[in-house]
């Protein structure tokens, strides 16, 4: 509950907020404000501040280069973050701003400047100290899905269906090496991965794709091992190279997975095969938090193993810098 609240937090910025604030004085009576041992003079101690300041902020835009300055700055001026640490903050803030006011008034300048680098000081403890939503990274091995979605490339073998199938049955019965080099191997090794949960593939296709190929191979191979997976056909793309119209068949894919009943759980993405422009589309498209992306390894050490990539929504927002707590 310590940490839940920030209790260490709220310590160490009331700590540090004390002993800054001790060499300042009441704007009437010139009395220090807190009755600890004056250190340095003003025209010193303001100078030391400036010195802190600067040290403080470069660690901190070492150590949280994305966060949404303006954003923290609302944040902490309208004692939005519901902690012991955020309330300790704002409140702390208030006073600073209260004393900078105080001596503005009273024409005391360097108090009011060496108040006001002890704000910029709170400020940038605050960005420091402040929680950010913690992405969980999962295993880099894909969790086995009920739906698959990929693009589908141009095979660069003649006999394309007679090849998937004897891809998949090596891959199924795990004979190495496989019967054929053949780049269809990125959607065979994803179907043989799920195969024992996978329920529908989705694939986008181009002109060249030859999914009618594709579908009659893994039609045979189904057969073969006595199952039954629906495949759906998203194209032929007139461009492959158009991200846009790549991600509108991958929307109209997901359109149909939603009315089938399956959730973002259910699925996952290869990004291996087709286009970057494929690619791209699916890992947007996956940002969506339970949505898996994954992609053939082409390290010969790993044996093509299929690897993930744990797309999160938290990730771009930092990216962006939008998120501050």
């Amino acid at each position: 509950w310590i940490k839940k609240v920030g209790l260490s937090k709220a310590l160490i910025v009331c700590l540090m907020m004390f002993i800054f604030s001790s060499n300042l004085d009441t704007a009437e009576g010139g009395e220090r404000i807190f009755p600890l041992i004056r250190f340095l003079e003003p025209s010193l101690y303001a100078f030391t501040l400036l010195i802190v300041l600067i040290a403080l902020a470069i660690y901190t835009l070492r150590k949280r280069p994305n966060v949404d300055t303006a954003k923290i700055i609302k944040s902490l001026l309208g004692g939005e973050i519901g902690s012991l640490f955020g309330i300790v903050s704002f409140v702390w803030a208030l006073v600073l701003v209260g004393w900078i006011t105080d001596y503005l008034r009273e024409g005391r300048l360097l108090m009011a400047l060496i108040t006001f680098e002890l704000f910029l000081i709170l400020f940038t403890l605050f960005i420091l100290l402040v929680d950010l939503p913690e992405y969980e990274s999962k295993s880099s091995k894909p969790e086995k899905k009920k739906v698959l979605i990929f693009g589908l490339s141009k095979p660069n073998k003649d006999k394309s269906a007679k090849a998937l199938k004897e891809v998949l049955e090596d891959l199924y019965h795990k004979h190495h090496p496989l019967r054929h080099k053949f780049n269809w191997e990125v959607p065979a090794r994803s179907i043989i991965y799920h195969l024992e949960k996978l329920e529908e593939i989705h694939v986008i296709t181009s002109k060249e794709s030859r999914f009618e190929e594709f579908k009659k191979g893994l039609r045979r191979f189904l057969c073969s091992i006595d199952k039954n997976i629906a495949t759906y056909e998203y194209g032929p793309v007139e461009d492959f190279d158009s991200y846009d119209e790549i991600f509108q068949r991958i929307e109209d894919a997901l359109i149909r997975i939603r009315r089938k009943g399956y959730d973002d759980n259910d699925i996952s993405f290869n990004i291996s095969g087709g286009t970057s422009a494929v690619s791209a589309a699916i890992i947007i498209s996956a940002i969506k938090e339970g949505r898996q992306v994954e992609y053939l390894s082409q390290e010969p050490k790993n044996n093509k193993e299929l690897r993930r990539i744990d797309v999160s929504e938290i990730q771009v927002l930092r990216v962006l810098g939008r998120i501050v707590s």
